[in-house]
């Protein structure tokens, strides 16, 4: 809850041990969030999430695929405070990840292993492609991608940056922040339990801003149904703009990924994937 860490962790813990098997995970948010309105919120957030939970445990019909974090957001979207994306920017962080979603402050979790161990595999990847072609290319780990006219920043895992067009970017000097669509050939996400952010909500922002592809490297196959198929199999989804929309393309194990941006990347998506299993 809003200005209380405390609260926000007990919440998490409530939730793993109190969450049903199977549930409906919109009625289950739109439980929490009226519970909340119905009842003070200085009262113990066991008791809120109890109620909720005893309300909405009869919807056993899908499994729960969002994570505890994905419900936060949600939560703190109700009840939080907006944010400026000034606000956000000079905003002291501690040690942790924020992003700024239309306003919501919400918390990046920490990452597994695995998960790093891709973002850098393909990084390297990446980088090595751009600088065989002597393109005026960067990664940049810690620069926000803010979607013009909108208080939200998102900090992709991988994102290229095309130096020509930074003296276009108001931003960037300032707040390491870019907005424009001829900055950003590529952006890359490695999907984590909040997967429905980059299915969702960073496909249409992305896209909005006009960054020609976007990657959404699904290595664990955690995306819904709808994105990746039944039966759900690890995914690398590459959508390509085109008429100022995202087309998606689905590769799975012995594909080759096809990037408009990198058209001689050899990039198997297997090496991907085993990129992320990682050996001691």
């Amino acid at each position: 809850l809003p200005g209380s860490r405390n609260r926000r962790n007990e919440l998490r813990k409530l939730f793993q041990q109190y969450k049903p098997d199977f549930i409906k995970e919109d009625q289950l948010i739109e439980g929490v969030q009226k519970s909340l309105e119905e009842n003070n919120t200085s009262k113990s957030m066991s008791m809120t999430y109890r109620k909720s939970y005893n309300g909405f445990k009869h919807f056993q019909s899908l499994k729960i695929r969002d994570s505890i974090s994905m419900t936060q957001a949600k939560i703190n979207h109700s009840v939080a405070e907006s944010l400026t994306f000034e606000d956000f920017i000079q905003k002291k962080h501690e040690e942790k990840l924020w992003e700024l979603h239309e306003g919501i402050l919400v918390e990046m979790p920490q990452p597994l292993g695995s998960h790093e161990s891709i973002t850098g595999f393909l990084a390297r990847k990446i980088t090595v492609e751009f600088d065989r072609l002597d393109l005026p290319y960067f990664i940049a780990p810690k620069v926000l991608v803010k979607p013009e006219g909108k208080e939200s920043g998102y900090l992709p895992d991988i994102l290229v940056l095309d130096r020509r067009n930074l003296v276009n970017e108001p931003l960037f000097d300032k707040y390491s922040t870019v907005s424009k669509a001829a900055t950003i050939p590529l952006v890359v996400e490695v999907v984590s339990t909040n997967w429905s952010d980059d299915y969702a909500l960073k496909f249409d922002e992305y896209s909005d801003i006009g960054i020609s592809e976007y990657w959404i490297v699904d290595y664990l196959g955690l995306g819904g149904k709808r994105f990746i198929g039944h039966p759900k199999q690890p995914t690398v989804t590459v959508c390509h703009l085109i008429n100022q929309m995202y087309e998606p393309t689905l590769f799975r194990q012995g594909d080759l990924i096809q990037s408009n941006v990198f058209p001689e990347l050899n990039l198997a998506v297997e090496q991907v994937f085993q990129a992320g299993r990682v050996h001691y």
